[in-house]
């Protein structure tokens, strides 16, 4: 998936597929933090200008066919 941004730099989203049941499937980017204009870590938490893409939260998607809207959220 691309698209996804932060603090103005392009950040990836991950992967979206369906599972041979047609289950969404979806797989986070590359497990990595990082700052997009090398600002210094702080502390071990609470780090402005720093992001992740490890995905440790919920997942809400919004998927439309044909005039029909579904919603799914996960748990989290």
């Amino acid at each position: 998936m691309t698209g996804g941004s932060f603090m103005g730099e392009q950040v990836p989203l991950g992967e979206l597929m369906t599972d041979g049941d047609g289950r969404l499937v979806f797989l986070p980017a590359q497990g990595r933090g990082y700052s997009p204009h090398s600002t210094p870590l702080g502390s071990y938490a609470t780090n402005p200008g720093w992001t992740d893409d490890v995905c440790d939260g919920s997942v809400r998607a919004s998927v439309k066919v044909g005039s029909r809207l579904l919603e799914a959220g996960g748990r989290g």
